[in-house]
């Protein structure tokens, strides 16, 4: 699908397969699509590689950690220093909090976390609901960091966190993946 963008093209690739998240109530209905990294492997060495295209790729943190259990570890093996993981603001005021030991201006910048003292902090600190237990340096090389002010801290907008039906199948399928 193409889009224009300030007069130029943007391609969107879907690169999650297919799942009918109706029927998978339980981590036993999810098993078979539990490494979804098959799939965007897939797309992105046919769509982005082959074509020897450049892309911004935007997928879910749990997807792209370097420790080895995302897709991305494994594009990097055949495609070295081709990719950069950026661990989006998406912080909640416990996490700031915890930012703040490391970060001693507020102005938004991009932290390189293999050069940052917060590249050691614990992954789960972060991210809770995840089974990773690496550092944040494992998970990715980088964080968007905006700031800490309120309004510039969260990007998740306040509609979808009213949204009950969403914010309950959301809690419904991190408690189906965390069994």
């Amino acid at each position: 699908m193409n889009q224009k963008f300030n007069n130029k093209k943007i391609r969107v690739i879907a690169a999650d397969p297919p799942i009918d998240w109706s029927k998978v109530n339980s981590y036993n209905d999810f098993e078979p699509f539990s490494n979804r990294g098959r799939y965007p492997i897939k797309i992105i060495e046919k769509e982005i590689y082959e074509k020897k295209l450049k892309a911004l790729l935007i997928f879910g943190s749990q997807h792209t950690e370097l420790s080895g259990k995302g897709f991305t570890s494994e594009l990097l093996k055949k495609h070295p220093k081709s990719i950069a993981i950026i661990i989006p603001p998406a912080f909640d005021n416990k996490e700031m909090q915890l930012f703040k030991k490391y970060i001693h201006s507020p102005r938004p910048k991009l932290i390189e976390l293999n050069k940052s003292n917060m590249g050691n902090i614990p992954y789960r600190e972060i991210q809770p609901h995840f089974k990773f237990n690496g550092l944040l340096k494992d998970a990715g090389h980088f964080i968007l960091f905006l700031g800490f002010e309120k309004g510039k801290v969260m990007h998740i907008p306040e509609s979808i966190k009213r949204d009950t039906i969403y914010q309950k199948e959301r809690k419904r399928r991190l408690r189906v993946l965390s069994m």
